[in-house]
């Protein structure tokens, strides 16, 4: 038995309209765990002052994105070794 802690919830679609996001993003944070959410028989309740945590991947894939804002392309290649000779690269 699951017990829903006291508090203010809203609706999937309330919460969407109100945090200018769609009904599957929603639905696809309430998946990934991103966002606390009840089911009661089949209807999500989303706690009125949730928060989407940050998906960001931490996997090196956003390595010198800062670079890349600020329009230092050179600073992007070093610190994702790009441009490297061939055979020092392996």
């Amino acid at each position: 038995m699951t017990t829903i802690p006291s508090g203010r919830y809203m609706s999937v679609r309330e919460y969407a309209k109100q945090n200018g996001v769609t009904i599957g993003a929603i639905y696809a944070a309430i998946r990934t765990k991103r966002l606390s959410a009840y089911n009661i028989d089949g209807i999500w309740i989303v706690p009125k002052n949730a928060i989407i945590s940050n998906s960001r991947n931490t996997d090196g894939r956003m390595k010198g994105y800062s670079f890349l804002r600020k329009n230092d392309i050179e600073g992007f290649k070093k610190i994702r070794g790009i441009g490297k000779d061939e055979n020092t690269a392996r």
